[in-house]
Parts: structure tokens; sequence; C-alpha cells
């Protein structure tokens, strides 16, 4: 506020108030002004308005001390308020909030950040009328000014948003060769009493990386820097397999599949060579319905399970330790990476390749195993 007059006489001086409005929930300042005129009083009081951008008008209170021109300079009486150079940062940028509207003699203090995880108290510099940091998590800066004789319990939200890049992308099927491993190792050619004619192993793996903030409002607080789909030298893979004999068109297993079946006229006939290929290989890789790998490719990439997405967005107060955040983290993520495997290992069409996972589960026929019947 600016009191203008030349004459020493108090009575029928006019004023020129000048002032700026701050909406705090938008970030933006309207300018305005009003002229008044003192009528002998030694204290002066008007509501002004600022035609806002935006319709409407914005009130305030002008208050202008008057006492002797040559011996009072005019007062300036805006409250303080608590400013963020933003409303919102991606997880991991930095924010300075800062007091605006600070008269001479203000005093400073309590300075603090309030998030669900904790509350840090600023314990340097705590006088400052700006504080800025690194900002992990979402909260409420708050800060406490005294000036004029009046205290002013100052707040400002900043809300925070997931890095991108760190969700992690379905690995592609990976066909091996049978016996690869212990698990993906099925008889050739399948029998009766080892029926299986192809399998899958999928492997998760993670490692993960955490750092503590080291200064400002989110001081102490640790959070996830970055998350890879492998440990060292071991990735992530999806592996499957399918016996030699049922693949290969000349084998005496593959020939042997009659496919005379017919649900009316042959209800106990074989499936096909080619049919049961295909189905064994569909059941297995397919990123379609009814396969263990579309299963695989759906649960990982739902948000609540992709452990990278999950491992973004944890963040852990100073009273947290280093070693229980880690401990929880891992934890967190193996769970997570259980319920992977967990909604791949469900047999697609039952468990039965004899089934057409890409019409359906629709019946084919029976596998003709060792010894061979005779085709109708």
């Amino acid at each position: 506020v600016k009191a203008n007059y030349s004459d020493s006489t108090i009575a029928d001086a006019t004023f020129e108030c000048t002032f700026d409005l701050l909406d705090p929930s938008i970030g933006f300042v309207f300018p305005g002004s009003v002229s008044l005129q003192a009528v002998g009083s030694t204290s002066l009081k008007a509501q002004l308005f600022s035609e806002g951008g935006f319709g409407g008008e914005m009130p305030a209170q002008c208050f202008i001390e008057i006492g002797t021109p040559s011996t009072q300079e005019p007062v300036r009486s805006r409250p303080p308020l608590l400013s963020a150079d933003r409303n919102s940062v991606t997880r991991g940028e930095s924010a300075t909030f800062t007091i605006r509207n600070l008269a001479d003699g203000a005093t400073i203090s309590n300075w603090r950040f309030e998030a669900a995880q904790g509350t840090v108290t600023r314990s340097s510099n705590t006088s400052s009328e700006d504080w800025s940091g690194t900002i992990v998590a979402p909260g409420t800066v708050r800060v406490t000014v005294v000036q004029g004789g009046r205290t002013f319990n100052l707040s400002r939200r900043i809300e925070v948003t997931a890095r991108e890049g760190f969700a992690f992308t379905a690995v592609e099927p990976v066909k091996k060769n049978n016996g690869f491993s212990q698990v993906l190792t099925v008889s050739n050619p399948p029998t009766s009493s080892n029926p299986a004619i192809g399998f899958f192993e999928i492997r998760p793996a993670f490692q993960f990386f955490i750092q503590i903030v080291n200064s400002g409002p989110n001081k102490g607080f640790k959070f996830v820097t970055r998350v890879n789909n492998f440990f060292e030298d071991v990735k992530t893979t999806f592996f499957w397999v399918i016996s030699e004999a049922a693949e290969t068109p000349t084998s005496e297993f593959y020939l042997k599949q009659c496919g005379d079946y017919d649900k009316d006229t042959n209800p106990m006939g074989f499936i096909s060579g080619a049919q049961l290929r295909a189905n064994t290989i569909h059941h297995e890789s397919a990123d379609a319905m009814n396969s263990h790998y579309f299963q695989y490719r759906t649960a990982q990439d739902d948000s609540a399970n992709n452990l990278g997405t999950v491992a973004e967005a944890q963040v852990a107060a100073p009273s947290t330790s280093q070693m229980k955040f880690i401990n929880g983290l891992q934890a967190l993520l193996t769970e997570k990476s259980d319920r992977i495997v967990a909604a791949t290992v469900v047999e697609p069409c039952g468990g039965f390749v004899t089934r057409d996972g890409a019409n359906n589960c629709t019946f084919n026929g029976f596998v003709n195993f060792i010894p061979y019947r005779s085709c109708n």
C-alpha cells in the first residue's frame, strides 16, 4: 500500500492504494488500485476490488495508518503468503517454497513437511524465507510467520506424479530344445505314462536401486531411482519346449495321430499330428487367449503387479531405516512376481493340448500313444 500526499495536514489528504491480489489456488496475481479520501481521521480503511480475469471481483482490505508525513513512512500491510514454484512435480524433481509479502521485523519459524509417511521438521536455516529440495512424496509444507503483531500459520500443498519409463515390458517367449532344463524336459515321444507334449518355464528376476534425499522438505525420505528386470547376469525369461516327436511331421508319433476324430461318427478317434502340434505351440507360447504366455503378459502388464510400476511409487519417511525400506521393497516385489507366476501357471483349456486354444478350447480328438492303435 502506498500513501501519496504532500499537504502536512492530514485532513482532506488523498491516498492512492495500489495492491496485488494473489489467488493461491491458481498462483495468479490480479493488480488493482483505488483512491481514498481522508477526512480528518488518523486511520483509514477501504474495501478494494480487482477485476479478475476469470470473472467477478477479488476483494481485499486496504489499511493505511496515517501519521505526520515528515516523521512516519507509509506502512505495507499485505499478509504473508506461502507460494511454490510449482503445484506438482514428477517424483525426484525439485521444488521451492517461498514466503511472500514479508515485512521488516517479521519472524519465521517451524518449517515442516507433512506427508502420509511422516513429518520432516526443518533443522537448519529455520528463519529462511524459502525452502527447496528434491520432492518424492506428496504432502503439505507449513511455516509460521509473526508479522505486525499477528501470527500467520501458512501452508502449501504439493502433489507428486509418477516417473515414466519404469514399467516393465513383457519378455518375448523363447523356444528351447527339449531337455534345456529339468523343468523343460518332456518325453520323446510322449507316452501314456508321461503324456506332456510341451512345457513352459518362467524365470522372474529384478534388481532395484534406492536413494536418500539429503536436503529440503523431503530430507531423509527414501525412494527408488531405478529398477531392472534382471539381477546381475540373470534375466527375466519365458522359455518353452515341445517334444521333437510331436513337432516333426516325419516322426512315427506324428504320423500315428490319425486325425479321424468326429464327434458324431467317431467320438473315440484321434487328433491329427498337425493339429496336435499347433495346439501345443499355442498352449505354451501364443500371445492370445488360452495360452500360458498370454496369461503371463496379461498379469505382468497389470499395473498392480508390474514390478517397475510398483517399485517407482515406493517411498519411505526418515523414520524408516534404509535396511527396513530395502527389505520391505524386496518382499513387495517378490510378492508381485509370485502373483505373475501364479497367473501364468493356470492351465489353459484345462491343461489339454487335445483342445484347440485358438478355437475356444474345442476338442480335436485323443492322442494316440504307444502301443499305437490303427486309424479308421
